[in-house]
């Protein structure tokens, strides 16, 4: 982002909320050239309406994923959280 944002692009980023030490690290970003877009919370500190979510949506794509479905949507909600 830095590099991009040096070279007179406008850049936003896309940041993900996973770890408490991760957050703290993050926050030395502020005041660059960039900024952060949006924030997506996932893991185990994700607030609860997010982390259920996203469970269920892992587990029902792995269900499906055994059951013979090779959809894209099911095999990347299978292995991805977000």
């Amino acid at each position: 982002a830095d590099a991009l944002a040096g070279a007179g692009y406008k850049v936003r980023v896309i940041a993900a909320d996973y770890s408490l030490w991760a957050r703290d690290a993050d926050r030395e970003f502020a005041g660059r050239a960039w900024d952060v877009a949006r924030t997506v919370p996932f893991g185990p500190h994700a607030p609860a309406r997010y982390r259920v979510s996203q469970i269920v949506s892992q587990r029902l794509g792995r269900l499906a994923v055994a059951l013979g479905s090779r959809h894209p949507r099911a095999v990347e909600a299978a292995w991805h959280p977000v």
